[in-house]
């Protein structure tokens, strides 16, 4: 593998984030929410969505390889959220998850606000619990006009 570049969002970013974003959302969600729920869900993304996250505080740090994104990670500055992560499909299981993980955890706790939750898709749970998040329960979250179940992880301070 080539070297990673973890580094923030640009404005430029966002057409490859809205479009790695639909790509691992039809990668890793129909067992868990459907056909059709997935599909609506991964047409809902839009590259203006980053730039209006980012402009109400939310941080955003790429993955970037070989001048392609294959990553994305974002946590809010305040409220102490991981609120996404998304990988290339193609690189599940290589460790670039483990990596933006630990630089989004970096950045949190320099800017001191440290992630300590996330409400996260059920396929996700598993990779949050191997990072170290603790189940706390289950939710629900609306998505394109359809109620999913979530669930609610929190990091041990």
């Amino acid at each position: 593998m080539t070297q990673l570049i973890i580094r923030p969002m640009q404005e430029s970013d966002c057409e490859a984030m809205a479009k790695l974003h639909a790509r691992a959302v039809l990668a890793a969600y129909p067992a868990a929410y459907g056909d059709e729920v997935t599909r609506d869900w991964a047409q809902s993304r839009r590259p203006e969505r980053y730039l209006k996250a980012r402009k109400g505080g939310e941080q955003f740090l790429v993955v970037e390889q070989d001048k392609q994104i294959i990553g994305f990670g974002s946590w809010g500055f305040s409220n102490g959220e991981l609120s996404s992560m998304y990988i290339d499909p193609d690189y599940h299981g290589q460790g670039v998850g483990r990596r933006l993980f630990d630089d989004i955890m970096k950045n949190s706790r320099n800017e001191a606000a440290p992630v300590t939750w996330v409400k996260a898709a059920l396929p996700a749970r598993g990779f949050y619990e191997k990072m170290g998040f603790v189940f706390r329960e289950f939710g629900t979250s609306t998505v394109q006009g359809h109620v999913i179940q979530d669930v609610l992880l929190e990091y041990p301070a």
